[in-house]
C-alpha cells in the first residue's frame, strides 16, 4: 500500500508540473504580453495549496524554522517599504511585495513535506521535472520549425516567452532529473530521455549564464565528493563535445563572446548603485527600480529604451536588485538567507546523491542570480524554495513546533495573496492588451474609455512600464487636435491632457515618452520656455532621445538661439531615417545659417565656414558627412 501510495504521488506530482508548464499556452493566457509571467504564478501557487492540503493528511505538526523566520522578515521589510521608501508605482509594490510573501509558502512546504528518509519528496522533485520536460520539449519543437534557430536562439520564443526564461526553468529541473534517474526503479529509461532533451534544449538556447552556472555547478558538487555513474559522465561528455561544437561555428562563437550585453548590464548595475546610496536604508521601494532607472540616464542603454519604446525593469542581478529596492536592511537579510543555505550544505557530513543534487541547485540560481533576475520568475524561485527546504535541519533547537490549524491557515494565506495579486495582475495584462491596441489605432475616444477601465491600484503600467494616465492625455490631444478648425493652440487647449500627464508623472516621475510629449503639448501651445524646460529635463534621462533631441532644436530655434539649436543638432546621435525627412533638413539647414560666426564649437565652424557659397542641400551634405564622420569616431 505505502508503494503504491509513493507511485501514486511520483505520477501525480509529473503530471501536475506538465500541466503548469502548459498555462502558458491556455487560450486564456495566451494572448497576454507575457504569458509565462503571471499566470504561471497563479499556477504555482495553486499548486501551493494543493500541496498544503495533502501535507495536512500526512504530518501532524509543522516547524517554523529560523530561515523561514529570515525570509519573512525580508517580507516584512518589504511591506514596511510602504512607509519609508519613495514609492510612486503602488501597484508594483504591492505585486512585488505579494510574490515575496507567497515565497514564504513555498519555503514552509519545502521544510515540512519530505519523504520518509528525510529528503525531498517525491511530489516535489518529480513536479519539477514535469515542469522542466514540457518546457525543454516546446522549445525543441518551436526550433525545429524555426528558421535558422541554431544562430539566432532569440527567434525561439519557447512556452514562457524568451530563451533563457526557458533555459533557466529548464536549469533548475536538472538536479531533480539526476536525482530521479538514481531513485528511480522502474523509470530510469523516461528521466534518463528528459535529461537528455534538457541538456539539448540549453545548448540550443546558447543562454551563457546558465552554462556557466551548469559548469560551475558540476565542478563545485564534483569537488563535494559527487562520482556520478558510467551513464551520467557519458552524458557529460557528450554535453562538452556539443559545447565545443557550437564554439566551432564562427557566428555563434562571436555572438556568444560579444560583449555588448555585458556593457549595458554594467549600466544597469551602476544604475543600482546610485539608488542605493540615495536611499541607503531603505532602498527605492519594492517594485520601484523601473520607476527609478532613467532618473540616473540612459546614455549607453538601447535605442529602443533611450527613445522610450521599451523600458528596462530589472538590474539582471538579483542581489543588487534587492540591494537598490529594499536598501542595506534588506539586502542584508537576503545575503543571510543566501549564506545560510550555503553554510548548511557544506557542513552536512553525508554525501548522498540528494545532497548533491541539492548543492547543484544552490550553485545554478547563486550564479544565475549575479547575471538574470529568477527573483521575478516563479517558475525558477517556487522550485527553488520547494527544494531548498530539503536542507533545513529538522532537530535544530531553534525551530518552533507549531500547532497545525493555525499553522496551515497562514500558510494558505500567504499562497492565497499571491494567487490573488496574480490575477488582478493578469487581469490587468488584459485590459492593458485593449489599451495598446486603441492607442496603436489612434482611436481617441476608445483610449480613455479603455484606459479608464484598466486602472486600478493594482494596475498603473503597463508592461512596457508607460503610465496609463499618460495614454489618457495622448487620447485626450488626438481628439482635441481632431474637432480644431484652424490648428492654432493656446494655453486654454489640451489642458485635460496636460492634468492627465502631469498624473502620469506622479506614478512615472522618470517617464521619458511622458516627459517628450508634455515638452510638445507646450511647443503646440506656443509656451515656448516651459517647453525648453521640459526637453532639458527629458535630455538629462535620456541624452540621445531623438525626437526630443530634434524638438528641443527646434524649440531653441524658435526662441532666437540658433547656435545652441545647431549644437543640440551637430552633437545629435540619431537614426538614419530621421535625416531624411524635409523638416528635419529645413530646421537643420536654418539653424546653421542663422549659427554666428564667432562661435567657439569646432565642429561648428567646420560644417559653417564656407555657407556662403553652399546651397541648402549643399550645407545639409556638409553637415552629414561630419556626423558620419564624427559617429564613426564614437563607435
Amino acid at each position: 500500500m505505502n508503494l503504491q501510495t509513493n507511485q501514486n504521488e511520483k505520477w501525480i506530482g509529473l503530471i501536475a508540473g506538465m500541466v503548469l508548464a502548459f498555462l502558458p499556452s491556455f487560450e486564456a493566457f495566451s494572448s497576454l504580453g507575457d504569458p509565462g509571467h503571471w499566470p504561471l504564478h497563479l499556477g504555482w501557487s495553486l499548486f501551493g495549496i494543493g500541496i498544503l492540503g495533502y501535507i495536512t493528511r500526512v504530518n501532524n505538526r509543522f516547524i517554523l524554522s529560523p530561515i523561514l523566520i529570515v525570509w519573512l522578515l525580508l517580507v516584512l521589510w518589504s511591506f514596511i517599504g510602504y512607509f519609508t521608501a519613495p514609492i510612486t508605482a503602488f501597484s508594483e509594490w504591492k505585486l512585488s511585495s505579494f510574490r515575496y510573501l507567497g515565497y514564504a509558502g513555498f519555503l514552509f512546504i519545502g521544510i515540512n513535506l519530505r519523504s520518509k528518509n528525510g529528503t525531498i519528496h517525491p511530489l516535489i522533485s518529480n513536479s519539477i521535472v514535469g515542469f522542466g520536460a514540457i518546457v525543454s520539449i516546446y522549445f525543441l519543437v518551436e526550433f525545429l520549425k524555426t528558421k535558422n534557430g541554431i544562430l539566432d536562439p532569440y527567434l525561439i520564443s519557447g512556452i514562457l516567452g524568451h530563451k533563457n526564461f526557458n533555459a533557466s526553468a529548464i536549469a533548475i529541473s536538472i538536479p531533480m532529473n539526476i536525482l530521479l534517474i538514481y531513485q528511480s526503479s522502474r523509470n530510469k529509461w523516461l528521466f534518463t530521455a528528459i535529461l537528455i532533451l534538457s541538456l539539448i534544449s540549453i545548448a540550443l538556447t546558447q543562454t551563457r549564464s546558465i552554462v556557466l552556472a551548469g559548469v560551475l555547478s558540476l565542478s563545485i558538487i564534483l569537488l563535494n565528493g559527487w562520482k556520478p555513474n558510467k551513464k551520467i559522465w557519458i552524458l557529460i561528455a557528450t554535453a562538452m563535445l556539443g559545447i565545443c561544437s557550437f564554439l566551432s561555428h564562427t557566428e555563434i562563437r562571436e555572438r556568444l563572446f560579444d560583449s555588448t550585453n555585458m556593457k549595458i548590464r554594467g549600466v544597469f548595475w551602476s544604475h543600482s548603485l546610485e539608488m542605493a546610496k540615495s536611499s541607503p536604508l531603505s532602498g527605492v521601494g519594492s517594485g520601484q527600480w523601473r520607476i527609478q532607472f532613467p532618473k540616473y540616464g540612459l546614455q549607453g542603454t538601447n535605442p529602443s529604451v533611450a527613445e522610450g519604446i521599451t523600458a528596462e525593469v530589472r538590474p539582471h542581478n538579483d542581489f543588487l536588485w534587492i540591494l537598490s529596492e529594499n536598501g542595506s536592511i534588506g539586502f542584508l537579510i537576503f545575503i543571510i538567507f543566501i549564506i545560510y543555505f550555503w553554510i548548511t550544505w557544506l557542513k552536512k557530513s553525508e554525501r548522498n546523491i540528494s545532497h548533491h543534487c541539492l548543492g547543484a541547485t544552490l550553485i545554478i540560481v547563486t550564479v544565475y542570480s549575479f547575471f538574470e533576475f529568477p527573483l521575478e520568475r516563479i517558475a525558477v524561485y517556487a522550485p527553488f524554495m520547494l527544494t531548498m527546504g530539503s536542507l533545513v535541519k529538522r532537530e535544530n533547537k531553534l525551530n518552533i513546533i507549531l500547532h497545525q490549524k493555525w499553522t496551515i491557515i497562514i500558510v494558505f494565506g500567504f499562497l492565497s495573496l499571491l494567487a490573488y495579486s496574480s490575477l488582478k495582475a493578469i487581469e490587468g495584462d488584459k485590459n492593458n492588451q485593449a489599451v495598446l491596441k486603441n492607442n496603436a489605432n489612434k482611436a481617441s475616444d476608445k483610449i480613455q474609455e479603455s484606459v479608464l477601465a484598466a486602472q486600478n491600484s493594482w494596475n498603473e503600467l503597463d508592461r512596457f512600464g508607460n503610465p496609463l494616465p499618460y495614454f489618457s492625455g495622448m487620447g485626450s490631444m488626438f481628439s482635441e487636435a481632431q474637432r480644431s478648425k484652424n490648428k492654432k493652440f493656446g494655453p486654454k487647449n489640451f489642458v485635460k491632457a496636460e492634468n492627465l500627464f502631469l498624473q502620469a508623472l506622479e506614478i512615472h516621475p522618470n517617464h521619458v515618452v511622458t516627459i517628450f510629449q508634455l515638452g510638445n503639448l507646450y511647443s503646440y501651445r506656443g509656451q515656448l520656455q516651459e517647453a525648453q524646460k521640459t526637453y532639458e529635463n527629458l535630455l538629462k534621462k535620456s541624452p540621445r532621445h531623438p525626437g526630443g533631441q530634434i524638438a528641443y532644436a527646434k524649440t531653441l530655434l524658435k526662441l532666437d538661439k540658433p547656435e545652441a539649436a545647431s549644437r543640440i543638432l551637430i552633437s545629435a546621435f540619431l537614426e538614419e531615417r530621421y535625416y531624411q525627412s524635409n523638416n528635419f533638413k529645413n530646421l537643420v539647414t536654418e539653424s546653421l545659417r542663422r549659427c554666428p560666426k564667432n562661435t567657439s564649437h569646432k565642429g561648428l565652424i567646420t560644417v559653417i565656414n564656407d555657407r556662403e557659397i553652399l546651397s541648402d542641400s549643399q550645407l545639409f551634405q556638409k553637415f552629414q558627412t561630419f556626423q558620419a564622420e564624427k559617429r564613426k569616431r564614437n563607435y
